[in-house]
């Protein structure tokens, strides 16, 4: 058996049950509510959350059904960490252990053409986008949507 190396990996805490709970709160009623109810096994340690733009839905839930399509309905767990943006790219973390080396090397593929979707992505709306820099802060972002919005 390999031993894992993914601190994420370790049981969850205190810390980590009050957080998910706060994410899971936050998202009721959203399309990030509905994609964890369709995929309840592989988005349990989602514990942030869906980190990333509404523009980006659709990269998101065209993968996580492609991941379904290619793994199966029973498919061994594989655990999602976490899914945001990150420098103005695609970031998608996971533990695949329980996978074999030929799953692993499909959902490597396809969470990389996810990424390359998303790249060309406006993070806010979904239209075609491109990455800029607004304020020191790197997205991909449509003419309308150059300038964030920060909460």
């Amino acid at each position: 058996m390999q031993e894992r190396t993914n601190f994420m990996s370790d049981p969850p805490d205190e810390w980590f049950t009050e957080q998910l709970a706060a994410t899971v709160q936050r998202e009721r009623g959203t399309w990030r509510e509905e994609l964890r109810g369709r995929y309840p096994s592989w988005t349990s340690c989602l514990r942030w959350g869906f980190e990333h733009g509404d523009g980006w839905r659709l990269v998101t839930e065209h993968l996580f059904a492609d991941l379904a399509t290619l793994l199966g309905i029973d498919a061994p767990v594989m655990e999602v960490w976490q899914v945001k943006a990150k420098v103005g790219t695609y970031s998608f973390y996971k533990d695949t252990d329980g996978l074999s080396e030929e799953q692993r090397a499909a959902v490597e593929q396809r969470v990389a053409a996810a990424d390359w979707e998303a790249r060309t992505t406006c993070e806010t709306c979904g239209q075609p986008g491109q990455l800029v820099r607004d304020r020191g802060w790197y997205h991909v972002a449509c003419s309308a949507h150059v300038t964030r919005e920060f909460p």
